[in-house]
Order: structure tokens, then sequence, then C-alpha cells
């Protein structure tokens, strides 16, 4: 890539999007800012400015530093490790994973986990290559657009490399087939997928265009959309070549009717921020003693849960009293919730709350 494109690359400092190269490298690469704790009497020995300026950075690591891993994340990461080792040298027909869930389930966070794993890990490999100008990464949320064309459109912004809105997807495609082996790009994310579905004159040349991409790019691309097993999308006989070339992550739904397994995970996932969460005076095993009401709470939404425990730590942050930031349920009930879960949301999703269930309810009192 020449020094002219990278100029073009180049966006304000304060810019901390995932759709261009330059932000996404700076918010999720090997050389990001890393929030750093202070134990309890290094805080208490800070001045009022610099409490203020560490408070900050805690919300702020909260609202987007903080990855909680998940088992979601992990299968992801571990399938994708798999597809990218089936797909170095193979000529066609490479490997892809498909990440389908619910709203609000995680997806998107799994993505960007997976994007921040394999930027360390490319950095490990290829000391210095990032810096240079390789682009490893790139991701795209579908437009609403729905097609094929506007989809390759944004992978050329992403990059910053000029086209005309004349340009076809044919041209699009022999633009990118010839830039993305150049910067050097492994890993492809489409997310919002779902953006795609819809009737079959718009499905069917949907999934040829992605099984071209596929062919043509010498990397691995993963696909993250709402259920996308039960759209169009994956229908027919294109759907299905396109399902025999993609390894599936499971997902758990916490969403509808608990399992003393879903049980086990959904505790295993409140310990898991609770733990992530930089607070002082919050005992891990005390939130998962919360679970239950937590899942009635927020519907079983991993989206929802993060906002609940987001908006009360950032309240108990704020009131600068450190030995005091316990997150109790009273705490937690007074936190701002989506529309979804204030509703409940049981026309469209309906939840089974676990209080019915004797052996659920025992599930959780014993998973901690």
């Amino acid at each position: 890539m020449t020094e002219d494109l990278f100029q073009q690359l180049r966006k304000p400092e304060n810019d901390s999007s995932l759709m261009n190269w330059i932000s996404l490298s700076r918010v999720l690469g090997p050389g990001r800012e890393h929030f750093t704790p202070a134990d309890l009497l290094a805080y208490e020995a800070m001045d009022l400015d610099r409490r203020a300026r560490f408070n900050e950075a805690r919300v702020k690591f909260m609202a987007g530093g903080m990855i909680v891993k998940t088992d979601t994340i992990s299968g992801l990461i571990r399938l994708f490790t798999k597809a990218s080792l089936m797909n170095d040298g193979s000529l066609v027909g490479r490997r892809g994973v498909i990440l389908s869930a619910p709203a609000s389930s995680g997806k998107s966070t799994a993505c960007v986990a997976l994007m921040q794993y394999y930027l360390a890990s490319y950095e490990k490999e290829n000391p210095g290559a990032i810096a240079e100008g390789t682009v490893p990464v790139i991701y795209v949320s579908i437009p609403a657009t729905r097609t094929i064309k506007g989809t390759l459109q944004r992978i050329a912004r992403f990059l910053a490399v000029p086209f005309k809105t004349s340009d076809t997807e044919t041209d699009l495609a022999a633009m990118l087939q010839h830039v993305l082996p150049a910067v050097g790009t492994k890993l492809i994310v489409l997310d919002e997928v779902q953006m795609l579905r819809g009737a079959e004159s718009t499905s069917r040349p949907a999934v040829n265009n992605l099984k071209d991409l596929t062919n043509y790019f010498e990397g691995t691309i993963v696909y993250s959309g709402v259920n996308l097993g039960e759209s169009g999308l994956l229908l027919g006989d294109a759907g299905l070549q396109l399902k025999r070339r993609v390894f599936n992550v499971n997902v758990s739904d916490f969403t509808g009717k608990m399992t003393a397994q879903k049980a086990d995970e959904w505790v295993k996932v409140v310990g898991a921020f609770a733990k992530a969460l930089p607070l002082y005076a919050t005992n891990p095993e005390t939130l998962r003693a919360e679970a239950e009401w937590l899942h009635d709470y927020t519907g079983g939404s991993i989206g929802t849960l993060k906002a609940v425990l987001f908006d009360a730590a950032a309240s108990l942050i704020l009131q600068d009293e450190p030995r005091n930031e316990c997150l109790t349920r009273a705490c937690l009930e007074s936190s701002i919730r989506d529309y979804s879960a204030e509703l409940g949301d049981t026309r469209v999703y309906p939840s089974a709350p676990l209080r019915g269930a004797a052996k659920r309810a025992k599930v959780f009192r014993t998973s901690v």
C-alpha cells in the first residue's frame, strides 16, 4: 500500500469506531491503551484531580475495554483458528465461521474479542508488520442497502480505497481481489448479516456473491447475525453450499426456556462480569448469588445484563467512595434497562422465569 493511501486512512484521534482501519487498530490493536488498575490504598492516596481521571478511565474501560470471556467467545476463537488453519494454502472452497444468535446475545462483542485476539497473535508472529502497513483484520457491518455491492463498498471504505458509485459488484470484487492480498488481510468480520436476507430475488444473489467472496479472499470470513439459520439467506441449493463451508458457533440463548445447563452457564457469565468490573468492594460471589434475580430482571439478555451492571457500577464509581462500591440488589434495581427488558418482551421472545423450577433454582444456589 502506498504512503498516499495511508494518509487517506488517517482519522482524528477521537475516532473510536470500528469502521475504518486506523481507528480499529487503535482501539483493538496491540498498541491500544490499557486500563491499569490501582489498589485501594493507592487510590485513596490520590488527589482529587487524579481520582477524577482514574474514575473516568474506570468508566471508559467498562464501556469499551472490558470484554468478558464467555463460552461464545471461546467457541468463536477456537473455530476461527481451525478454519484459518484449513484455509492456509487452500486454493478453493475456503472455510468460514458463522455466529448466529438472537439479538443482544453478545455476538458483536464476541467479534470484537476475536479481532482483538487475532491482532495480538498476528503482531506476535509478525513483529512490526502492522506498523509497516499490513491490515490483518477488516470489520464491516452490513449496510441497510441489503446488497453485496453496499457491503463491498464498505470494505473499500474501511481501507480508504477509492471507488466510483457506478462501479458494479464485479468491478468492486475485482478491485478487492487485488487489494486484500496486497495489504495482508486474513480475517474479515461481516456483522449484521441478517440485513442481507429478504425476498428470494435478493437473498440468492447475496449467497452467491458471499460464496464468490470466499473463493477469492485468501483468509477466513466470520458471518455474524441474528438468527441466520432461520433466514432465507441459507435456504435452497445456494444456501446449502454456503452452510457446507462454514463452522457454526454454539451460542447459548438465555432468553428462552432455561435448562440446568444453561442456568449454570448464566451463573458463570454473571461471575465473569463480577470479576471484570473495576470496583473495590464488590464480591463476585455476592453478585453470583443474585444470578437468578438478574436473569429475571434482564430477561436473560447478555446485552441488558452488561448495561445494568455498567450503569450500577458507574454510579458507584462516581460517588468516589471506593470502600462502598458494592453492587447490591437495591443498586442494581435502580439501574437503567433497555425498553425490551422493561416490557418483558413476552409478546416476541417469551421468557421462562427460573423461580418456578426448584431444580433450576437449586442450580443457581449451588453453582457459586
